[in-house]
């Protein structure tokens, strides 16, 4: 299954299990943009996933599990958010996963992305946990945002842990961390504070709270530097819950997201079209500098 739109010159997809279904052609071509935009970013993300080795075979086995986001603009992927699928006793779980992106037309393209996600993830599952890894202010707020509610953040009881939650962490860890991550056996949770120890430097991801993303909110701010230690590289792990009521606002906040993005596709159209001018009228100059040069020498000749 497959939702995709398009906006100006920006495409969306969002595809469910693509691995069991895609052919052997559009699935390595999709891979091969994937790792390309985690060389292009910079970061480098280290990821199973993202061996730009793996056979079409290990492709279908990796991709056969997860929701997969992509956002490309004018025939290039800019961004991806790879979500990966998990059992549970109780309810399915969809991971956050992973989001890289190395261009940015405006807006808030992981949010954009990771509600696409869920969303396409409802309509497979209806309802089902999900869960988010990360030490960014910005991506916690962001979560919490798309998931009331989530544990932990600072708006909620943080003393109590929800019924199932330690559960769904258990299994992120055994079914994913351990699967994909490099080194497991250095991986240490926390099933009290709900953190992740990990080598997170030597797997692409700045561990600096300094450098890292703010966010507008002092409350992120603050918790973050209370609940995480930096200096360990930690991470922490969030666990929410999509229901009918969340799909639905889910449906407004994405509606307002696509609205956000008609704004920004409007506007680098603009820019393209305004550079294009600019152009165009160094040409005329160059041009018209050239004939001037030309004239200047066959009236010298004819003198």
């Amino acid at each position: 299954m497959e939702k995709k739109y398009q906006i100006g010159k920006i495409e969306v997809r969002h595809i469910y299990r693509p691995g069991a279904w895609l052919d052997d052609l559009e699935l390595k071509r999709i891979h091969n943009d994937l790792v390309k935009v985690n060389e292009k970013s910079g970061a480098n993300v280290v990821n199973k996933m993202l061996d730009k080795n793996l056979t079409i075979e290990g492709i279908k086995n990796h991709f056969s599990n997860v929701i997969l986001a992509l956002f490309s603009r004018d025939g290039e992927m800019w961004s991806f958010v790879i979500s990966p699928l998990l059992s549970s006793a109780d309810l399915p779980v969809l991971h956050s996963g992973l989001i890289v992106a190395f261009k940015n037309p405006g807006v808030d393209i992981i949010s954009l992305l990771a509600m696409g996600n869920l969303q396409l993830g409802y309509k497979n599952m209806k309802s089902f946990y999900t869960t988010n890894i990360t030490s960014t202010p910005s991506i916690i707020e962001s979560f919490v945002y798309m998931v009331p509610g989530a544990w932990p953040n600072p708006d909620v009881e943080l003393k109590v842990i929800p019924n199932g939650y330690k559960e769904v962490v258990k299994i992120l860890k055994e079914d994913y961390m351990d699967q994909y991550f490099p080194d497991p056996e250095k991986l240490v949770v926390n099933y009290k504070r709900f953190t992740l120890t990990s080598n997170s430097q030597e797997m692409g991801f700045v561990t600096d709270f300094y450098k890292i993303s703010r966010s507008n909110d002092f409350r992120y701010l603050s918790f973050c530097r209370t609940w995480i230690d930096y200096s360990k590289e930690e991470d922490i792990i969030q666990v929410g819950k999509i229901d009918f009521w969340k799909n639905v606002r889910l449906s407004f906040l994405l509606w307002k997201a696509r609205r956000t993005l008609r704004k920004a596709e409007a506007n680098l159209a603009m820019s393209k079209e305004q550079d294009n001018q600019k152009n165009g009228n160094r040409e005329k100059i160059k041009e018209g500098t050239s004939e001037k040069s030309e004239k200047q020498v066959t009236n010298k000749k004819t003198a």
